[in-house]
């Protein structure tokens, strides 16, 4: 990216509060399946409680995200959803702060289902902003930078929420989460712009139009291969959120707060190896994939 196009994306109005709430946004949610988890293990000693808080906050995005995607292209009114996820996921963390290991195991995950309804937005809801604060040019440089926020919160994440339960305490994770996410609440309300006209026409109606989408994605063979393929990936990472820091313990000798090391590094990894392909590949480069 050439200091031009990032001096041009800097002079469009609200774009640096928009890449700052999206950055901190998606740390927070980073932090969150590490920080959660080492603090149920602390005060219940129970994985399985700890995978039914993480399952109760992703789970609800299955039906969430196709209604979500739709309301949005209905109505256009992005920081109005925007504003309620940030205040969701805030009250959320505080809600687990104060009832895990104090309240019944079964209704932690209860007090973290309200937060997984909005929880896709943090990532696809701040990308599907950028055609609204930018120019047509300036795209390609807008997405390169949602790349950046989108790897640095992968490794920033997982990492801040381990040294901050080792150092400080379990709940610390959690409360930080909770400042950055209403942090990312209050630029999102500064940005001009995010609400815009419907996508859609009038008549249709949010079940038509979310049907619409899961159709488009049965009836295309790669939209269905990839949304397969993508659904067998995160299950297998959803067994590493209690795994890491069971492993830690038992095979490594290191505290559970390691699991943050592991995932940061994890998250290194991912974003390393595609980097590497890209530069060794000459077909890649050739076709413009990379």
């Amino acid at each position: 990216m050439d200091r031009d196009s990032l001096r041009r994306l800097r002079e469009q109005p609200g774009y640096l509060a928009f890449v700052s709430a999206a950055t901190l946004a998606r740390v927070s949610d980073e932090m969150f399946s590490v920080g959660v988890v080492l603090l149920v293990l602390h005060r219940t000693g129970s994985p399985a409680l700890a995978g039914a808080t993480v399952a109760a906050i992703t789970f609800p995005s299955l039906v969430s995200g196709p209604l979500l995607g739709a309301w949005l292209d209905l109505t256009g009114r992005r920081r109005t959803l925007m504003v309620v996820d940030q205040a969701l996921i805030a009250s959320v963390l505080v809600a687990l702060v104060l009832l895990v290991g104090h309240a019944p195991d079964w209704t932690i995950p209860l007090a973290a289902i309200p937060a997984g309804i909005t929880y896709p937005l943090s990532f696809g809801g701040f990308t599907s902003m950028i055609p609204s604060l930018v120019p047509g040019e300036l795209l390609p440089p807008a997405n390169a930078l949602e790349t950046t926020s989108f790897n640095s919160a992968l490794v920033v994440g997982p990492a801040l929420a381990g040294t901050l339960s080792a150092v400080v305490a379990p709940a610390a994770p959690l409360i930080v989460e909770a400042v950055l996410a209403l942090a990312a609440l209050a630029l999102i309300v500064r940005i001009p712009g995010l609400d815009r006209a419907p996508e859609r026409a009038p008549d249709r109606t949010l079940w038509s139009v979310a049907g619409d989408g899961l159709r488009m994605i049965v009836a295309v063979p790669q939209l269905r291969a990839v949304t397969s393929a993508a659904a067998l990936g995160m299950s297998g990472l959803g067994l590493l959120t209690v795994a890491f820091p069971l492993f830690a313990v038992d095979h490594l000798g290191a505290e559970r707060s390691a699991a943050g090391y592991m995932w940061a590094a994890f998250a290194v990894g991912s974003t390393l190896g595609p980097s590497a392909w890209c530069a060794s590949s000459d077909t890649s480069r050739r076709s413009g994939s990379c």
